[in-house]
């Protein structure tokens, strides 16, 4: 009967020894946890300064200008290009170089490129086109 009382006092010395270790390591991962948590967040809940950390500032589309030439097409176009981004009108002069910020450039890019593919196909298509006086 002793021994089987010494045995029995030994399982669960065992059984404290390892639920103390568990709660050893949840604390440890709970720190972790918490060390991560604080680091990112600031206290009144936004996110860290970049400044005086060495890490750089988050990229600015409308801080980034590009030069952009718009030619004018004929006499009676007008003299600028009025160009909407995120409700941001921009009126562009044409015939000089313009420094506008990024969306607006990719604008102007974009419409170039699509007026010129349009010129190419119709240019292409019009050979193929009959003409109106044959019938």
């Amino acid at each position: 009967m002793a021994k089987a009382k010494e045995i029995m006092n030994e399982e669960i010395m065992n059984e404290e020894n390892v639920n103390e270790e568990n709660v050893n390591e949840e604390n440890v991962n709970e720190e972790n946890v918490n060390e991560e948590a604080t680091s990112s967040v600031t206290p009144d809940g936004a996110a860290p300064s970049t400044q005086g950390e060495g890490l750089k500032k988050p990229y600015d589309p409308w801080q980034d200008m590009r030069q952009v030439y718009i030619p004018k097409r004929s006499r009676g176009e007008q003299n600028t290009l009025e160009v909407g981004v995120n409700d941001r009108t921009y009126f562009v002069p044409k015939d000089q170089f313009v420094e506008v910020p990024a969306p607006v450039w990719e604008v102007i890019t974009q419409m170039q490129r699509q007026q010129k593919a349009l010129e190419e196909y119709l240019d292409h298509n019009e050979s193929l086109m009959p003409s109106a006086g044959k019938a």
